[in-house]
């Protein structure tokens, strides 16, 4: 739901998305759960989600912390199928250090561009949960020295 301001326009289409959601009937959701919906969409790119940013949202503390860390998620799944073929498999988080978070990708093929992008991110995920964040690319069918797919 996130693009479906591609609809009226890619430019832009994560503020169309927000407008096209904030304004949707969507049956089964309340004002509350529809805001933060609306701006999760709206901060899946460019701009980061910051309580700055979503002081005009008329959210709560807690749901203001919500859009930024479900926001920052969906920034980082759009980021893992850039090229829209499922190269990743499998992703995990780990703590590296107390300041320090490892996203771990793992591939059956090259995802150097996938690791790149989420690496990008680093600002917001620092931003939503206070750690760094570093992200590291695992071929599932790497080679052995005699050549053999282990």
């Amino acid at each position: 739901m996130h693009d479906i301001g591609d609809f009226l326009s890619f430019n832009d289409h994560h503020l169309h998305a927000h407008y096209i959601i904030s304004n949707a009937s969507l049956l089964g959701f309340d004002q509350k759960e529809i805001t933060i919906m609306a701006n999760v969409a709206r901060f899946h790119r460019k701009k980061y989600p910051t309580k700055k940013a979503l002081k005009a949202t008329e959210l709560d503390e807690n749901s203001k912390t919500a859009v930024m860390m479900l926001a920052v998620f969906l920034r980082l799944a759009e980021k893992l199928d850039r090229s829209h073929c499922a190269i990743i498999k499998k992703a995990e988080f780990s703590n590296v250090e107390k300041d320090r978070v490892l996203l771990s990708l793992f591939s059956d093929s090259d995802c150097s561009m996938e690791e790149w992008s989420v690496v990008q991110n680093g600002p917001a995920f620092y931003g939503a949960f206070g750690k760094k964040l570093d992200s590291h690319c695992t071929n599932l069918h790497s080679t052995d020295s005699s050549g053999n797919t282990t």
